[in-house]
């Protein structure tokens, strides 16, 4: 779409009702003058449409929170004459955190000039860095030309994985709690033989005699875990996003959230996780393919729940029985969370929570007197190692 300056159609048309009304050289001459201009423009700004074309460079597709990307931008004009005023504008510039929404260049016959960005991605998501924008003017800025270029490149940011060694859960190690193979009580959930072959899993490992006797392949693996052992109710809140500017708190709770369900998958523990959002959920995670499909789910979704994880939690945790321990991942604690926590401690399940924000010391006091754990996200983090 070529967009013509008002001002200057203003001005050519005075200049022309005064050509016709009072005549002279000087007035004819400026108004030819102006036309000849605009003329030209026209000509000019209709031949950079096809000439003058931009493109993306990015060296991966796939990212997590927190990594950062150089984004190159190629612009290119394959025509003799110059291109003097060129805008690119694209969505690398508003990551960038730059706070420009773009950048002008001017570009000499069969140049190509290159614009580097940084990008640091502070939250997931699908970003689409491959469509731009040029605005193209003419040397007098009578003419404006739009042109949209879409290198169809999306790049995919999901929640960050950290590296759990130990997961403290109620007090203690939630493996080493599954697997205490010398508990007085065996815990129901342990198989100290045998697992169902998983894609990967070394043949060496086959249990022949028990593959032949239920039909299909078994492992061997001593201490193993199977069947449902833990529960994570995940605070997505709507509220969640006025935490902070770049939505990095939110981003935290979510990138807990995996790393806790990275590491049960790890010690092959089922997880089962409640997610507090507009549309509640209950996802059981008991396989990679699972996982995958759960880090898919959080790389659009934000958080947009409108019941406070309060109730949520009151509403959802009879759903568990007594022996699964519970983790819940928070935005804030206050003293509706404090008082449902304790109704709920009081039915015998064990939780330990996991807070962002703090309203006023007195609650976690409460909440310790009462044996449940809280444990600040940014502190658990921090002490872990990203990949």
């Amino acid at each position: 779409m070529i967009n013509v300056d008002k001002k200057f159609i203003l001005v050519l048309t005075v200049s022309f009702i005064s050509a016709i009304y009072f005549g002279g050289i000087a007035v004819y001459c400026a108004f030819y003058a102006m036309l000849f201009i605009s003329i030209i423009g026209y000509i000019y700004i209709s031949i950079q449409k096809y000439y003058v074309t931009a493109e993306v460079k990015i060296g991966d597709t796939i990212y997590t929170a927190g990594d950062g990307v150089e984004c190159l931008i190629k612009v290119k004009c394959s025509f003799f004459l110059p291109a003097p005023y060129i805008v690119v504008k694209s969505l690398s510039y508003l990551e960038s955190g730059s706070g420009h929404k773009g950048e002008m260049v001017n570009i000499t016959k069969e140049e190509d000039v290159w614009i580097r960005n940084y990008i640091k991605f502070y939250h997931r998501g699908i970003f689409d860095l491959g469509t731009m924008e040029l605005e193209i003017s003419d040397l007098f800025h009578i003419f404006k030309l739009k042109k949209i270029i879409d290198c169809s490149i999306k790049l995919k940011v999901y929640p960050r994985i950290y590296e759990i060694i130990r997961l403290p859960v109620g007090g203690k190690d939630i493996y080493q709690q599954a697997v205490d193979i010398r508990s007085t009580n065996e815990d129901i959930f342990t198989i100290k033989d045998v697992r169902r072959y998983n894609f990967g899993d070394s043949l060496k490992k086959v249990h022949w005699k028990v593959s032949a006797k239920h039909g299909e392949l078994f492992v061997k693996n001593s201490d193993s875990i199977s069947g449902q052992e833990f529960a994570i109710f995940l605070d997505m809140n709507k509220n969640n996003m006025n935490m902070d500017e770049y939505g990095q708190k939110e981003e935290a709770m979510i990138d807990l959230c995996v790393s806790m369900i990275k590491f049960m998958q790890i010690k092959n523990i089922c997880t089962k996780v409640f997610v507090n959002t507009s549309l509640s959920r209950c996802i059981d995670i008991t396989s990679k393919e699972q996982f995958d499909a759960l880090m898919d789910f959080f790389l659009t979704q934000k958080s947009d729940g409108e019941d406070d994880i309060a109730e949520y939690l009151y509403k959802k945790f009879y759903k568990l029985q007594r022996n699964i321990r519970i983790a819940l991942i928070t935005s804030r604690v206050d003293e509706v969370l404090c008082n449902n926590i304790s109704i709920i401690r009081n039915y015998g399940y064990n939780i330990t929570i996991f807070y962002n924000i703090l309203e006023n010391d007195e609650n976690i006091i409460l909440l310790s007197n009462m044996g449940i754990e809280c444990i600040s996200i940014e502190n658990m983090l921090h002490s872990l190692k990203g990949r």
